[in-house]
């Protein structure tokens, strides 16, 4: 379902989601999250991974507003709910239908300490 890497900067958590992931072949989506970016922004990267079976990384995960964390975490939530129920379909949070390939999609953070 996913994970979640926590360490220092240049000690190989992207690289390694990144790796494990093309050796299962998953196709991985790196996203280097930052101040800028938003809730609609989270909303349609969790939707595409879903719809596409796709892993995700969130790179850097803590540099989102907190406002926007508030708001991801509940879109994570009901996207891992989906996926623990082998949903075929699932009612997203922004209120839109979405296809969901629960075998394959993964979501995953990594955070620099500070």
């Amino acid at each position: 379902m996913g994970g979640s890497a926590v360490g220092p900067a240049g000690t190989g958590k992207t690289e390694t989601i990144r790796d494990f992931g093309r050796c299962l072949g998953r196709f991985v989506l790196v996203l280097n999250c930052s101040q800028e970016m938003g809730v609609e922004a989270v909303a349609r990267l969790l939707r595409g991974a879903a719809s596409a079976g796709a892993w995700v990384d969130f790179d850097e995960f803590n540099r989102i507003p907190v406002e926007v964390l508030s708001v991801a975490a509940s879109q994570i939530h009901c996207t891992l709910t989906a996926m623990r129920g082998q949903m075929t379909k699932f009612m997203f949070t922004d209120g839109r239908l979405c296809k969901m390939e629960a075998a394959t999609v993964g979501l995953f953070t990594t955070m620099n300490p500070g």
